[in-house]
């Protein structure tokens, strides 16, 4: 009787939704189980900076499981892997924020899976935002540097423009 409850509790551990997704960690791990009764899970990851999201899902070799990511609303798509296999995966170009990983059962009747996120930043500081239109330009003295970071998807847009103004004193 342990044993089922163990078993019954680990099946039933993830969210059905998005809004009762469990978290995992920007560069952790979790484990699920999907049957016919748990066919359809969702998780979320929380980043602090712009960067690079991986979320690999690898199960057993009785079910394929399908993953997709979407944005922090829970419903906006973002990207999705639903190949044939024992490994899925989706990648990201996004902002800080949550997002969701929707993992559903494809194919076979039930088995174990692991959920992997990977996390990086990219080498380059991130840019002062909001600088994405002309009206909204950063100020930038004629001799100096300055970051842009384009790119990054978050909140339903993605950051394609940087503008910077420079003002000079004299013809050159």
């Amino acid at each position: 009787l342990a044993t089922l409850f163990v078993m019954t509790t680990f099946a039933f551990a993830q969210g059905t939704t998005p809004a009762t997704a469990t978290s995992v960690s920007p560069n952790g791990s979790a484990g699920g189980s999907m049957s016919d009764v748990s066919k359809d899970h969702y998780w979320k990851v929380t980043t602090t900076a712009n960067g690079y999201l991986r979320i690999q899902i690898t199960s057993a070799s009785t079910i394929d499981i399908d993953v997709t990511l979407y944005d922090n609303d829970g419903t906006t798509y973002i990207t999705s892997d639903g190949q044939t296999g024992t490994s899925s995966e989706v990648i990201g170009f996004l902002k800080p924020g949550t997002y969701y990983v929707y993992a559903r059962r494809w194919t076979g009747t039930s088995g174990s899976y692991t959920i992997t996120s990977t996390f990086a930043s990219p080498s380059r500081a991130v840019d002062q935002e909001i600088n994405d239109t002309p009206a909204s330009a950063l100020t930038l003295s004629p001799t100096g540097t300055s970051t842009g970071h384009l790119g990054f998807y978050g909140a339903g847009k993605t950051d394609i423009e940087d503008f910077w103004k420079i003002t000079t004193t004299e013809d050159g």
